[in-house]
């Protein structure tokens, strides 16, 4: 899990030494990474139409069929876009370790925002990779319920068009 959260703030690092004001360009390719770590909020860093480093709040349902739908709102220094990504989760739990696993996929769509980014549009595919952590209890099983701590990298490339 160290070597997971070490790469995670690594690609963080590289992609912020890139990052700077938003380009001249209003439409072309576009990446999206976003870092969860616990204690802090999500970071997600934008390279490509438009160059940021921004926060995420997400607002994500996990459907029991393994499917999830999730609306975003990507806030970044001269506005915010709105996300909306679909798609399918794959969950894996290891009783041994208190550890689980969660690995999604799915197309997205940006569909506006405010500010600078007010009618953006845009869209690509998510591939995300989650790590959670669970508590145990005092007979050394694992806490049932939410994870103590999660841990994620999306990497979303696709294509932005700014206003």
């Amino acid at each position: 899990m160290r070597k997971a959260v070490a790469i995670a703030i690594g690609a963080l690092g590289l992609v912020l030494a890139g990052a700077g004001p938003a380009a001249a360009q209003t439409s072309g390719e576009q990446n999206w990474v976003v870092i969860t770590t616990p204690g802090a909020p999500t970071k997600v860093v934008a390279s490509g139409v438009l160059n940021a480093v921004g926060t995420v709040r997400d607002f994500l349902t996990l459907n029991p069929n393994g499917t999830f739908d999730n609306l975003a709102v990507q806030t970044f220094p001269n506005g915010t876009l709105n996300y909306h990504g679909m798609g399918t989760f794959k969950i894996s739990f290891d009783p041994r370790t208190c550890l689980g696993r969660g690995d999604v996929i799915g197309p997205f769509v940006i569909t506006g925002g405010t500010g600078a980014y007010a009618g953006a549009t845009g869209s690509g595919t998510a591939f995300i990779t989650l790590t959670f952590v669970f508590n145990r209890n005092d007979d050394g099983s694992c806490v049932q319920g939410p994870p103590a701590q999660t841990f994620g990298v999306a990497r979303a490339p696709g294509h932005l068009t700014l206003p």
